[in-house]
């Protein structure tokens, strides 16, 4: 398996890109 930090990035990474698609969702409305 995969060690906890390298899932723990991968949640942040995701979490971020979620975070600005969002954003930017918003800012063309």
């Amino acid at each position: 398996m995969m060690n906890i930090g390298s899932w723990v990035a991968i949640a942040i990474a995701v979490a971020v890109a979620i975070g600005l698609f969002n954003q930017s969702s918003k800012k063309k409305k």
